[in-house]
């Protein structure tokens, strides 16, 4: 049977067809379509890695067919990254800290400012934490591309919030970087394990328990874990 105009991709090469159901599709159905793509690609990515996930599962999670995604996507490579962009993109507007609402801080509270609101990304989105975890301890390409397109970004703004704390004379002189990642890790391990967490004390991780879980976290980072009597 003859194609129709609306079997073709327009600009496609000859014979090269598309799923009926995206052709027909209006534009806010297709942009749905890949949003939950894009969701279900984060969720399985963080869960079970790059290589633990196929686009049929993926395909399956979004309740979407495997030649949507391949259309929208063109190969698993490019989906993780558009992935990890979505996912980035979604995280970022609640993650933004502006020079103007520090300006009255000094720069301890500003870094304790901005380690509490980590936290709550930590705590809302696992999957950020999850993902670093796991790239960062395989490295390779998709790391690299994470550090470029990504993370490089992110961490010059908190080794720049503890340069000015050390500046300042009130976090100790150890190298920033690396005070970074031991930050950032305590305030996100706690949700990377939530299943550890559960699993061995019964604990959940509730939404109402962000805040007495980052007052938690802030005040070992910050004061130890030694009581009065004990320093």
């Amino acid at each position: 049977m003859a194609k129709t105009a609306a079997d073709r991709r327009p600009g496609a090469a000859s014979g090269e067809t598309i799923p009926r159901q995206i052709a027909s599709s209006h534009v806010p159905a297709a942009q749905q379509a890949r949003q939950r793509i894009l969701d279900a690609s984060v969720a399985l990515f963080a869960a079970h890695g790059f290589e633990g996930v196929s686009t049929v599962r993926i395909a399956a999670e979004a309740d979407i067919s495997q030649s949507v995604v391949l259309y929208h996507f063109g190969s698993k490579q490019k989906l993780w990254r558009e992935a990890m962009l979505h996912l980035f993109a979604r995280i970022g507007a609640a993650g933004i800290t502006t020079a103007s609402d520090m300006k009255d801080l000094d720069p301890l509270s500003h870094l304790r400012v901005a380690l509490r609101r980590f936290v709550r990304l930590s705590a809302r989105h696992p999957e950020l934490g999850r993902i670093i975890m796991r790239e960062g301890a395989e490295g390779g390409e998709r790391l690299d591309w994470l550090v470029r397109n990504a993370l490089a970004a992110n961490y010059q703004v908190y080794t720049g919030l503890v340069s000015a704390a050390q500046a300042a004379g009130q976090v100790k002189p150890h190298p920033p970087f690396l005070l970074t990642i031991l930050l950032h890790a305590a305030c996100s391990m706690l949700f990377n394990l939530q299943p550890l967490v559960e699993a061995v004390d019964g604990s959940h991780l509730a939404d109402d328990r962000h805040e007495e879980l980052a007052d938690m976290i802030l005040d070992t980072l910050f004061e130890g874990i030694l009581s009065g009597d004990s320093r």
